[in-house]
């Protein structure tokens, strides 16, 4: 099952299908669904009502497609699941713009750093390990960088959103 956001118009939707038994849940509502793609056009049936589907353009930068839906045409913005994690955690747009800096995802006490200024860091390296609710959290890389500045020291608590580590 696959499960997104779509902002259509400045209005979102909790979007999950489920290609394999047929079924859309909008906003928490089952619909069945039928999808047929032709010549780039699409064609969709969802609740007895059909809508022909046509992609105009994509921009995967800031993650919109412009569709004309039955001659109507529509801004989209979708969020899959990944984005939806890396805006809560601070990180949003880390895997397409510039690493800029890292933030605590939760408010926690710094139990280990692992990364010094000047480290090159590959997109999954540890940074550092948070320590929350009896917990150890590794804090890594969202993206290829070099360390800037580690903004904490081991021992420090730190708040929910607060800068742990700073790229160039």
């Amino acid at each position: 099952m696959e499960r997104f956001k779509a902002d259509i118009n400045g209005r979102d939707f909790d979007v999950q299908i489920s290609t394999d038994s047929g079924t859309i849940l909008l906003d928490g509502q089952a619909f069945p669904f039928d999808l047929a793609a032709h010549r780039g056009l699409h064609h969709l049936l969802v609740n007895n009502k059909s809508y022909n589907i046509e992609l105009l353009g994509r921009n995967a930068e800031t993650q919109t497609l412009s569709l004309r839906i039955n001659g109507r045409q529509y801004d989209v913005r979708v969020r899959s699941e990944k984005d939806m994690l890396l805006q809560s955690l601070g990180l949003e747009g880390a895997a397409t713009a510039k690493l800029r800096e890292v933030k605590a995802p939760m408010p926690g006490l710094v139990f280990q750093v692992i990364a010094a200024a000047g480290d090159e860091v590959r997109k999954g390296d540890s940074l550092l390990i948070l320590e929350a609710m009896k917990m150890e959290n590794v804090i890594k890389s969202p993206a290829d960088g070099r360390v800037k500045r580690i903004a904490v020291s081991q021992g420090l608590a730190v708040e929910k959103g607060q800068v742990l580590v700073e790229f160039d």
